[in-house]
Parts: structure tokens; sequence; C-alpha cells
């Protein structure tokens, strides 16, 4: 599997410094806000890539990609695992 986003040595990101630099690069774009100065950034929770996870899910279900292909690729090992990645 082709990786979107990968490491300075060719391989997978760390979910840390993804949802570091996803957040930065949310706030750049000005879809959230920055913190203050001296202030810490708000939790990755909403903004990081388990919201991507959520998001690409529901997307490929609402397209009528089968739950087992969607639960595979997220590396479930079936639908019943984690139903919760798609919002319908």
């Amino acid at each position: 599997m082709a990786l979107l986003f990968s490491g300075p040595n060719g391989g997978a990101l760390h979910r840390n410094t993804f949802n570091h630099t996803w957040r930065v690069g949310l706030e750049r774009a000005g879809i959230v806000a920055s913190p203050a100065r001296g202030e810490r950034r708000e939790s990755h929770r909403e903004h990081g890539r388990h919201v991507l996870r959520h998001t690409a899910a529901s997307a490929w279900l609402g397209t009528g990609v089968d739950i087992r292909t969607i639960a595979e690729y997220l590396g479930h090992a079936g639908p019943g695992s984690r139903s919760g990645h798609t919002h319908t």
C-alpha cells in the first residue's frame, strides 16, 4: 500500500508527528484557530488522523464501497470490529 504522507525515511509518520503537522496546516489555512501566544494547542482528537479515518470511511461507504473492504483497508479484522468509523 502506498503512503499518502511519509516521513523523511519514506516510512509512515508517527501519529503524533502527523497530527501536529496536520494541525499546523489547518491553522495556517485558517480552518482552525491558532493558539494564543504561550497557550497549548487543543487536543488533536477533533482534527487529527482519527477524524480523517472516520471521514474517509463515511465517504467510501456513501459511494457504495463494501463495508468489509473499508474495514480491511483501515486494518480491521471485519466490519463488526470497528463499525464506528462510519457516520451516516
